[in-house]
């Protein structure tokens, strides 16, 4: 009998992280661990500045949000993954300038957002251009990894190793 109650719990779990890929990669992007030197390049050349209100769109299991709070920031992260939000609640728990919202980040209102973060594909990418130009800051700045986002000023170019780092202003 435990070994059924075993069985039926990993299948039950396995299933949950299929159905949770499959929501990240419908509404934005399949998980990619990030790297955290590569993430703060992409900080460090936005120049995020302490105080400054950072947003993450897709923020999976919460990397890029806890290197963010490094710099001073308070630190939003997106996910309509039941998954990797639960993931990223879980690593960010006691840290008190991070939050992670279980939300659609098509539904997000970023407009509060000094720096927004997405590594996102460029199908999403499209779909946000008007709700980028609408809601973001004229002081806002936007990171955009691997992906390049047309009808956006394009403000900074960085190339690394295997990755390529868009920042835009509004």
């Amino acid at each position: 009998m435990m070994t059924i109650i075993i069985f039926l719990l990993v299948i039950s779990i396995l299933l949950f992280v299929l159905v949770s890929n499959f929501i990240s990669s419908y509404f934005g992007a399949p998980y990619s661990k990030s790297d955290k030197g590569i993430i703060s390049k992409a900080l460090k050349r936005a120049k995020l500045k302490p105080g400054e209100v950072f947003y993450d769109l897709g923020s999976g299991n919460g990397e890029v949000l806890l290197i963010a709070e490094k710099f001073g920031v308070k630190a939003i992260g997106f996910e309509i993954s039941p998954f990797y939000y639960l993931w990223a609640k879980w690593r960010t728990y006691g840290h008190k300038n991070v939050k992670v919202r279980f939300k659609n980040l098509q539904r997000a209102d970023i407009s509060k957002a000094d720096v927004v973060y997405c590594y996102l594909m460029p199908s999403i990418l499209r779909r946000l251009v008007a709700k980028f130009q609408k809601e973001l800051k004229k002081t806002a700045r936007l990171i955009s990894m691997d992906f390049p986002i047309k009808n956006m000023h394009l403000a900074d170019k960085l190339k690394v190793p295997n990755h390529t780092i868009y920042i835009y202003s509004s």
